[in-house]
């Protein structure tokens, strides 16, 4: 097994998330966002096991940073919108609402 193999970085990360080892899951998805930093997949996943983790602090820290790194996606943007209002930043979390709501348009016009 490949230590960089962005598959089965992803798949033993699962793993570990679905067994509740937050801990080993959230190293795992750190190593493969190194691996793979564009991939959306990886940003929503680890945020998702911080916020499984109790964590919603820094699930959201995850996405607004993917979120700024030009990785605009509407399930960033809809995990930002959430995880925005959890955590009291309601202003952020009409603007990542808005966002969604203009890419959801956008498609729309372009399909």
């Amino acid at each position: 097994l490949e230590p960089d193999h962005y598959n089965a970085l992803y798949a033993l990360g699962i793993v570990h998330a679905e067994e509740g080892d937050f801990v080993a899951s959230l190293e795992i998805f750190s190593k493969a966002r190194d691996v793979m930093p564009e991939s959306i997949d990886i940003q929503a996943t680890l945020a998702d096991v911080h916020h499984m983790a109790g964590d919603t602090l820094s699930a959201f820290e995850v996405v607004e940073k993917a979120i700024q790194s030009n990785l605009v996606h509407p399930a960033l943007l809809e995990r930002a919108s959430q995880w925005a209002g959890e955590i009291g930043r309601s202003d952020e979390a009409k603007a990542y609402q808005y966002s969604l709501n203009e890419w959801i348009k956008a498609q729309e016009e372009e399909g």
